[in-house]
C-alpha cells in the first residue's frame, strides 16, 4: 500500500514539474545560458534571481543594482580582463564594436584589462568576444569602513598617475599625505627598471 502512494506522489511531483516547464517557457535555463565569466556579480544584474515568495525571504538579500556603477544612459561599469595572449588594442576594438565605451585601459594589470560602460544586453556578448578572459561588475568603493582602509581610493592608480607626471591639487596632496601610504622612490624605480639576466 505504501509503495503505491509513494509511486503516486512522484508522478503528481513529476507532473508539477513539467507543468512549470511548459507554463515558464525561456525561465528555467536562462541562468544556464549566460556565459561563466561574469564576476563581481554581473550574472546577478544581467539576470537577478526571482523575488523570494512570501514567507521564504526572510533574511538578508543582496541586492546586486545598488551595487553598480551607472552612467547617464543606464549603462554598468565593467572591467574586462584579457585572456593570456590577447592584444589589447584587437580586444579594445572588437568589444567597441560590440557596444563597450573604453573609459579606461591598463596593459600592464596581469594580462590587460579595459574598463568601460556596457548595456546589460551587451554583457554576454562581450564576455564570449575572442580575446575575454573574464568581465567583472565594478562596484563602487565603500568610503565609510573605518581608518584602516584607503578610504575607496586606489593608491596603485594614484602612485600611476603621479608617475605620468599628473600634479595633485594641494587638497588631493593633503588627501595623499592623510590616507594614503606613500611608495618609497627607491621601490618603485626597482620595480619599474627590467631584470638583468
Amino acid at each position: 500500500m505504501a509503495t503505491r502512494s509513494r509511486r503516486g506522489c512522484f508522478r503528481l511531483v513529476g507532473v508539477c514539474t513539467a507543468l512549470v516547464a511548459v507554463a515558464a517557457p525561456g525561465t528555467a535555463g536562462a541562468k544556464e545560458r549566460l556565459p561563466q565569466n561574469l564576476g563581481n556579480g554581473l550574472a546577478r544584474l544581467v539576470s537577478p534571481p526571482p523575488a523570494p515568495t512570501a514567507g521564504l525571504g526572510r533574511g538578508p538579500r543582496l541586492v546586486q543594482d545598488r551595487l553598480a556603477i551607472r552612467d547617464s544612459l543606464g549603462r554598468v561599469l565593467v572591467d574586462v580582463r584579457l585572456a593570456p595572449g590577447a592584444g589589447l588594442a584587437d580586444t579594445q576594438q572588437r568589444l567597441q564594436g560590440l557596444g563597450l565605451q573604453t573609459v579606461a585601459r591598463d596593459a600592464q594589470y596581469r594580462t590587460g584589462m579595459l574598463t568601460g560602460f556596457v548595456a546589460l544586453d551587451k554583457v554576454a556578448a562581450i564576455a564570449t568576444a575572442p580575446g575575454v578572459g573574464a568581465v567583472m561588475q565594478a562596484v563602487k568603493a565603500r568610503t565609510h569602513v573605518g581608518a584602516v582602509t584607503s578610504q575607496g581610493v586606489q593608491q596603485e592608480r594614484v602612485d600611476y598617475w603621479i608617475s605620468k607626471g599628473a600634479q595633485p591639487s594641494d587638497s588631493v596632496r593633503t588627501l595623499i599625505k592623510r590616507h594614503l601610504t606613500p611608495v618609497a622612490p627607491a621601490a618603485t624605480a626597482a620595480a619599474s627598471a627590467p631584470e638583468a639576466k
